[in-house]
Formats: structure tokens, sequence, C-alpha cells
């Protein structure tokens, strides 16, 4: 499986891809927010083609944002129903079926929870793109900022 196939919502590789030649091997690099891994799938795919040994950390409550944004959708609500109200299944296999399965972890938890399993000053890059509204992404921010190494 390649990570195109995978359904969600994806359109910054070449974020991905500055990120990975920027970075020294060594880096740790976190996703926050998942779904069923398109992005990170991605990410694995250009850390793999570049050769270096960056760690790579999923975050992802696995259980859908519920009803968001200006269409009022609950666009992973399917996923989450499939999979018995949860879609870490999903995710994980679409993470082993891309070939990533020794590259990538995933942490199914919370965003803010899952920022305290990290020491300040401890990963290289984040990705965050959990739930959308303005108060989370502000929590996200301020939970995930001090865990980013200096310059």
């Amino acid at each position: 499986m390649e990570w195109s196939e995978i359904p969600g919502w994806f359109d910054w590789r070449s974020a991905q891809e500055e990120a990975v030649q920027r970075f020294p091997s060594g880096s740790r690099f976190v996703e926050v927010g998942n779904y069923l891994g398109r992005s990170l799938c991605s990410l694995g795919d250009v850390v793999q083609r570049s050769g270096k040994r960056i760690t790579l950390i999923g975050v992802d409550t696995c259980r859908g944002s519920g009803v968001e944004g200006r269409r009022q959708k609950d666009y992973h609500g399917a996923a989450v129903e499939a999979g018995g109200g949860t879609f870490a299944g999903a995710l994980h296999k679409n993470i082993i079926e891309c070939g990533y399965g020794d590259l990538i972890s995933v942490i199914v938890g919370d965003s803010i929870t899952a920022s305290t399993f990290f020491p300040d000053r401890s990963i290289d890059w984040v990705h965050l793109d959990a739930r959308h509204d303005s108060e989370s992404v502000k929590a996200d921010i301020t939970a995930w900022l001090p865990k980013v190494k200096k310059d």
C-alpha cells in the first residue's frame, strides 16, 4: 500500500520534505492528529527515502473529533463506528501495510496527556493537526511548544 491510497486530508508533503532535509539523523518528529495515517505514512516515506535515522511518533485519540467545522460534520464517524469505537486498528494496519511498522510508533491518547511523556526540549519537529477549534489549537501549542528544541 502507498500512503496516497489512505483516506484523509493531506497537502503539506513539501513541509515534510523540508523538515527531513533540515534535521539530522537522530532527530525526533511527532505528528499530533493522525486519523488513518495518510500524512504520517507520507512522512515515513520521506524519512525512508532520505536514509536518515529519524524517530517518528504519531499521537491520536483514535476516537475522532465528533461534529466539527463550518459544515458541522463528523468526518471520522464512519471509521470510529467501523472499528467499534476506535480507528486505532485501521491506523496501525495502514502503517504496517505501507511498510513502516518498524519506523513509526503511535501513542493512542489525547494530545495534552501525550505531550507529558516527552521532556522539554526533546523533540525536533512537531506537526499539530488534531482538533481544529481555536481553544484546542491553543491548548496543543501550549502543551507542545516547550517540548520542541531551541532553533
